[in-house]
């Protein structure tokens, strides 16, 4: 069972292998989101997450990865728009995914 690349951005990969086991394809996504976390961690050290005018405040980056998981789940849509404030609340507040958060406090 090989793997076979399909596309490659350089930071997000798709690869793709067939399972002969189960008689199926397997489509996978993956990347190294290292530098995303080590910049979250930058901005979360720089400052409270706030702009200039403090109008807007970044609390997270969330990778490609982790973003299209909660699309499946129906948390975010494909555009962007939060369809469950609820359960990205709790993503968010979630102590094991506090590498995601830019700034401070409890969402």
């Amino acid at each position: 069972m090989s793997k076979r690349l399909i596309d490659s951005d350089g930071h997000f990969h798709t690869v793709a292998h067939y399972d002969e086991q189960n008689d199926r394809l397997i489509v996978q996504d993956w990347m190294d989101a290292e530098p995303i976390l080590e910049n979250n961690h930058r901005l979360a050290t720089d400052g409270d997450g706030y702009n200039a005018d403090r109008s807007m405040r970044r609390i997270a980056n969330i990778p490609l990865t982790l973003y299209t998981d909660l699309m499946r789940q129906g948390v975010v849509s494909f555009n962007g728009k939060v369809t469950d404030p609820l359960a990205l609340r709790k993503v968010l507040n979630n102590p094991d995914l506090r590498k995601l958060r830019t700034s401070p406090g409890a969402v």
